[in-house]
């Protein structure tokens, strides 16, 4: 999709800024071919990556309007496939010709519909960009609680911190007592938001200098969202050690049926019959 754009000349890069790109954290976001196109000097994009732990909540073809869809119009084109086959006396059935025709029939019907489209793309949050997917009903589960002791229950704010006076006069030094004691308690109780953040992030490190396979949370952890040079070659690398542990993988497979073969050719020089083969001999020959 970059190349027909670039080839369609879209972007000017004249001015030394480059066209910016924002995704999910889907796997293919991490493959050599598409990140050596984005860094390449003849064809570099500024590529960052979105919701690194949420990539479903923000996939547009996820989304009702888009899968819903989908399946509801691929279920009338089978059916009156069938219909028209009926008439013809033709096979009731489906068959793998057919597939290619039933999907270009539902996509028209639904993933390639604009108002929809338009309609999934901005509650999704993508156009315009924006914070609805933090509205999303299983990632707001997961937001800052407040318990309320009088109450008895926990309730979800609706105040943000913009809304109050959290710097000057009485409320101001509350805030700050309140800080205080909080990072008191969690010291106290080997609790530290800041060095779990450090630690989290030294893990991921860690792991990316082990070249341990990229995903997006890893990189996100590791305090970086840009799939950039660097990641490029730690791409390389990864793909460079998986390659060599698949070519010393088949090595050991030729070597164990080298010896196999060396193994069936002694029992063959035998000159035995099947009758008079003893158990070794047999195994070995079953196993070939």
């Amino acid at each position: 999709m970059l190349a027909q754009m670039d080839s369609l000349e879209l972007f000017d890069r004249s001015d030394g800024i480059n066209p910016f790109l924002i995704l999910d954290g889907h796997g293919s976001r991490f493959d050599c071919s598409f990140l050596e196109y984005i860094n390449s000097p003849l064809t570099p994009w500024s590529v960052c990556i979105g919701v690194p732990y949420g990539t479903s909540y923000w996939q547009v073809g996820d989304s009702s309007e888009r899968n819903g869809s989908f399946k509801m119009e691929l279920t009338v084109a089978k059916r009156d496939l069938l219909t028209k086959k009926t008439e013809h006396d033709l096979p009731f059935a489906i068959e793998k010709s057919d597939i290619v025709a039933l999907v270009s029939t539902a996509w028209e019907k639904s993933f390639a519909n604009k108002r929809t489209n338009r309609k999934a793309v901005s509650e999704r949050g993508w156009g315009p960009l924006n914070y609805n997917l933090l509205l999303t009903a299983e990632i707001q589960n997961t937001s800052t609680q407040l318990n309320s002791s009088l109450a008895g229950t926990t309730t979800n704010s609706n105040v943000t911190p913009e809304m109050l006076n959290l710097t000057d006069g009485y409320s101001g030094s509350l805030t700050e007592k309140i800080v205080a004691f909080r990072k008191r308690e969690d010291a106290r109780n080997g609790i530290d938001a800041d060095d779990h953040a450090r630690k989290r992030k030294e893990t991921a490190q860690a792991a990316i200098d082990q070249h341990k396979r990229i995903t997006a949370g890893l990189h996100f952890a590791a305090g970086n969202c840009q799939l950039g040079p660097e990641l490029w070659y730690h791409a390389k690398e990864v793909m460079k050690i998986q390659q060599l542990a698949q070519d010393e993988k088949e090595k050991r497979a030729n070597i164990r049926f080298q010896k196999m073969v060396d193994k069936v050719d002694a029992v063959r020089a035998t000159g035995k019959l099947i009758e008079s083969y003893n158990v070794t001999e047999l195994r070995t020959l079953v196993i070939w």
